[in-house]
């Protein structure tokens, strides 16, 4: 497995500090990355947990049985928990941002193995599984934290907005009501001023100059002047009348329905400018 480490120093936040070890993030080797006929450098610390790791060894195919003797892979531990400093049992940033930082800093020493991890045989694929089952039970795990630290002051905030919401309702309301009757006047008055033009062109025909005059003087009398506050402008939009008419460019695929219909065929459907085909489906245990 084309699996190459990086410096040492790269890896200051991987190892457990002393410079002859280059192992590899907690996440990792929690998973049982050290994959068969891939050298490592080890203190003797780890040296000595990985003697004593099960998955440190070549791992057969298949689920293996649980025995007393015989302990389960799990992830690595949780960084020390800071304590809760508000009655809401919310931590403060500083110490947030230590917790996340940490955390951080694992994830992406771990991704910069990962990305150069190839997959060749059964036991790599079996690697990487386990991997995969690690980083999300680490995933979990922070998501839990990230709640239980976050579900207090949405509760607190929930109460508020429930407080304020009706207000607020109330307040949106009356200004969509102003501007659905501005938007009406502005309708109105956009009509007039089309009625005043189609007769100013009859009468342009007609050579009726006083009329002519008339209107565009009717029509110039009566564009509003700019509100003090915001701005009212016509703009253009629509609606399909009839969508067996709208030309092949203006329309778009229903794409969901196509892959609806696939899977429940369970094969291409052979419908002309659709082409369907398998993928392999990855599903990762957090057990």
């Amino acid at each position: 497995m084309p699996l190459k480490l990086k410096p040492v120093e790269v890896l200051s936040a991987e190892t457990c500090g002393q410079e002859s070890c280059t192992a590899l993030s907690a996440i990792v080797y929690g998973a049982g990355t050290l994959v068969p006929g891939v050298a490592v450098g080890l203190c003797e610390k780890h040296d000595a947990e990985r003697d004593q790791d099960p998955v440190a060894a070549p791992k057969k195919r298949g689920r293996p049985k649980k025995t007393k003797d015989t302990p389960e892979v799990v992830a690595a531990p949780m960084m020390p928990t800071p304590a809760p400093s508000t009655d809401l049992d919310i931590p403060k940033m500083p110490l947030v941002m230590a917790f996340t930082n940490e955390a951080k800093e694992e994830a992406e020493a771990t991704l910069g193995m990962l990305r150069e991890a190839t997959l060749t045989t059964p036991d790599h694929e079996q690697w990487a599984m386990n991997a995969a089952n690690t980083l999300a039970k680490r995933h979990d795990e922070l998501e839990k934290k990230r709640k239980s630290w976050t579900a207090p002051l949405k509760k607190v905030t929930g109460d508020i907005e429930a407080e304020f919401r009706p207000v607020l309702q109330l307040l949106t309301q009356g200004i969509d009501i102003l501007k659905l009757k501005v938007g009406e006047y502005r309708a109105r008055l956009e009509a007039e001023k089309q009625q005043a033009l189609a007769a100013m062109q009859q009468a342009v025909q007609a050579g009726n100059t006083t009329q002519v005059q008339a209107l565009a003087t009717q029509i110039e009398v009566s564009a509003p002047p700019p509100p003090d506050k915001g701005s009212v402008r016509m703009v253009w939009t629509g609606q399909v009348t009839d969508p067996t008419k709208i030309p092949a460019q203006f329309l778009k695929p229903d794409v969901d329905a196509l892959l609806a219909l696939t899977a429940s065929l369970q094969r291409d459907p052979g419908i002309p400018g659709w082409q369907a085909w398998q993928v392999p489906e990855v599903k990762i245990s957090r057990r």
